[in-house]
């Protein structure tokens, strides 16, 4: 757990620094490939449907908003 939020504070430094929203998304796709977050917190929850949205991949946004719900039911 401590590991993984420190990876995401890392990934998203990296982010705010080159805006590079492409290495971001796979970074989230990535943590969602292996079990998603290992806890809970709504911020980074949403973290990829956001990206996703903002990129305007409203279909992946949408897969993940499903996921989600099936792991916090």
């Amino acid at each position: 757990q401590d590991l993984q939020l420190k990876e995401i504070s890392a990934a998203e430094e990296n982010y705010k620094n080159t805006g590079d929203i492409s290495s971001l998304i796979a970074f989230w796709e990535e943590i969602w490939a292996n079990g998603g977050l290992l806890f809970n917190g709504s911020k980074w929850m949403f973290r990829l449907p956001d990206l996703y949205i903002m990129t305007g991949d409203y279909d992946n946004a949408l897969n993940i908003l499903k996921k989600i719900q099936l792991r916090t039911s």
